[in-house]
């Protein structure tokens, strides 16, 4: 009963049932994002859409949150099962140009995010490819959205810029 996501950690007001320790909020933020993401991509797409949508998102997340806590990750293997992710969403249906313009302003939100100032702290090229991940996965709109934010937004913390980047992924699979 306590490891059911989101509404066990509303329950326990945030705590741990056994000894009271707060849970941190990145616990109910990640379940929270991971659980609106793939009800919008089955909205979208069907189980193969949101089935996909929880494998980047899973993704995402553990290189954003290992690498922030300070531990060393391999996003390569990110990369790459993003890569096959796409390969496998375009091969249902057939690309047009209006796809194009959608694919460069993921590429640009990308680009805007990291002159921003947001950092994954993990390497420069991995980094790079951590936040373009992210944008071409989010969707041009979620995208821009958070890029928007970041660029206005340069101070707020990590944490903070993270919590944007997750929940901008979510909305985008709907939008994409």
């Amino acid at each position: 009963m306590d490891n059911i996501p989101v509404i066990s950690w509303l329950l326990l007001g945030g705590r741990c049932c056994a000894c009271h320790v707060r849970i941190p909020v990145w616990y109910f933020l990640i379940e929270l994002f991971a659980g609106v993401g793939s009800g919008l991509a089955y909205l979208k797409s069907g189980l193969l859409g949101a089935s996909l949508f929880l494998i980047v998102y899973a993704l995402l997340t553990y290189a954003v949150r290992t690498a922030r806590a300070g531990h060393s990750t391999r996003p390569r293997f990110l990369v790459l099962l993003i890569l096959l992710a796409g390969v496998l969403y375009l091969q249902r249906q057939t690309v047009s140009s209006n796809d194009l313009w959608k694919l460069g302003a993921c590429c640009l939100s990308g680009v805007l995010m990291l002159r921003s100032g947001y950092t994954v702290p993990i390497g420069k090229w991995p980094e790079r490819a951590v936040v373009f991940a992210a944008a071409l996965t989010g969707g041009w709109l979620s995208a821009l959205v958070a890029a928007a934010i970041f660029v206005v937004y340069r101070n707020w913390s990590p944490d903070t810029k993270d919590a944007i980047l997750l929940a901008c992924l979510s909305m985008g699979s709907f939008f994409a």
